[in-house]
Formats: structure tokens, sequence, C-alpha cells
């Protein structure tokens, strides 16, 4: 009868077999012929496993809010670049839509106690309400006597206020409209010059607008003047008027063109726009900038 040593039990079972006479186990366990139910077949690839270090998918590489359910798909066979790109533009144009929500709000909130007196009148536009209550303090601050006398006439005519600049005691009700048109009127007048400070801060702010503090007594003058509709159009002029910021336009174009540096000309005709007058020394930029605002309020 052969001995152990001249079966060949393969070199899997030799070596199991050596690892238990080392141990001085009396005989090898019985192997299962019944595949453990929790081990893979054999053959088959090893389960993926999470890795906890591997960072978390970008946010490009799901479709934007916006985009319709049917579209995800489409979005899907987008290379990655363009998903980015499409992600980038819809945030810009989210943002540029919340930047208008606060003007938007205050707006709203200005209006919210007298919306019943809109239903009432038939559904006025509070836009032209305020046009024409922004029109009429500025004919009794600052209009001539034939023209607040024609204002008189028309309140008389519209609200009933016969008798009130004859002495008598307007009554109760007249009392109560007119308070209400002026709270109006100061609501809207405020929101409108908050709206405009807003956009005046914001356009200093710019890096574009980058000369905007050297010659903002250049684009008060030229906006006062009429010869600038709105700060981009002031500020394009003024810093070809401005000797200063003119020179170093001039010189940075010749920088780029590679030409040698010259100064700004000093004999070139000057355009059919008049040179905005400069401040004074005693005035400051925050100065010039409350009256440039006044300015576009006033025009408004």
């Amino acid at each position: 009868m052969p001995g152990l040593e001249d079966v060949d039990f393969g070199a899997d079972m030799t070596a199991q077999l050596g690892e238990i006479e080392a141990r001085g186990d009396s005989a090898p366990p019985t192997p299962s012929l019944q595949p453990s139910s929790s081990a893979p077949p054999v053959g088959s690839p090893p389960a993926p496993t999470a890795d906890p270090a591997a960072p978390a998918p970008p946010a490009w590489a799901a479709p934007p809010k916006s985009w319709a359910k049917e579209m995800h798909d489409h979005y899907a066979t987008l290379q990655d670049p363009i998903k980015e790109y499409v992600h980038k533009r819809d945030k810009d144009y989210l943002d540029g839509i919340m930047q208008y929500k606060t003007p938007l709000d205050k707006w709203n909130q200005t209006l919210e106690p007298f919306k019943d007196l809109f239903t009432e009148q038939g559904g006025m536009d509070p836009h032209h309400v305020f046009g024409s209550l922004m029109n009429a303090h500025l004919i009794l601050k600052f209009g001539t006597p034939e023209q607040k006398a024609e204002l008189a006439t028309a309140l008389d005519q519209d609200y009933g206020m016969k008798g009130l600049y004859s002495g008598q005691a307007p009554n109760a009700e007249v009392q109560n409209l007119t308070q209400r048109l002026r709270s109006i009127e100061t609501g809207l007048e405020a929101q409108n010059q908050a709206d405009t400070k807003k956009v005046v801060d914001s356009f200093f702010a710019d890096s574009k607008n980058e000369f905007a503090k050297e010659v903002v007594a250049d684009m008060h003058g030229l906006i006062k003047s009429g010869a600038a509709q709105d700060l981009p159009d002031a500020y394009q002029k003024a810093i070809w008027l401005n000797p200063t910021v003119r020179a170093k336009l001039v010189e940075r174009e010749a920088a780029a063109m590679g030409t040698p540096k010259k100064g700004a000309p000093t004999n070139v005709r000057s355009s059919a726009t008049p040179a905005a007058p400069t401040s004074s020394a005693d005035e400051s930029i925050d100065d010039t900038l409350k009256a440039t605002m006044a300015n576009i309020l006033s025009r408004t």
C-alpha cells in the first residue's frame, strides 16, 4: 500500500497538508463541496467597492435645475467642458436676475400699504402715479407762480379741494387723501433715490471703469449739461476729455500696438462736445458723486 508521500494531491493540497502537520492536527478538515453563499462564483470579477477617498463628482456632472427632465438624456451626451460651461452660464443668468430682486422687493414693500387704493381706482398704474406725483412735487417746489396756480386748479377739479385756499378748513376726507398721497410720494421718491445710488455705486466699483474717480467731475459736467445721457456715456467721453487720463490711454494703446511711447497730443482739436467743468479744490469726490446722482434723479 503506497504511503502518503506516493500520492499526488496537487500543489494546493500538499501545501494544506503541510500546514496541518506543522500545527499538529490529526487530520485535515473535510473540504465542503458546496460553494459559500457569501463567496462570489469562481471566475467572476471582484465586486466594486466604494473608495471613501474618491472625490465627489463636480456640480456640472448633473444637468442644471433649470433643464426640463426630458432634456437630461441629451445633457449626458455633452462633453465635460460643455457641461461645465452650461452650468456657468446658467449660474450667470440666475445671478443676473437676483440682482434685481432686492430693488423689486423694496418697491413692492413701498406699494403694499396702498394696494387697496390702486385697486379701488380701477387698477391704477403705480409707475404712472409716481411720475405724476414727482411732476407735481417739482412744480410746487421749483415752478413758476403760473404753473403752481394751474396745478392748484387741477387739484380743485380732481380732488374737490375748492375753498381750501379761501381760509376754510378742509374736511377730514381731503386731509386723509392728501396725507396718503404725500406718503406715497415720499416712499416712491426714497425708493428711486436708493435705486439710483445703487446704480452709481455699482458703476464706480466696476473694475472696467478704472478711471471713474479721476474723471468724476468731468462726468458730472457732461451729464448736467446734457452732453451725456447716462453714466457709461459720460465716462467714455470724460476719459478722452480729461488730459491726464487721455495721456494714460494713448500711452497704453501705443504700448499695445508696439509703437514708441508718445505723450498725449497737445494740438488735437477737441470734439463738438464741450469740455466738462472740473470740480473746485474744496469739492470732494463724494460731493461730486452726490451732485451727479441728484442730477440723474432730476431727469427721471
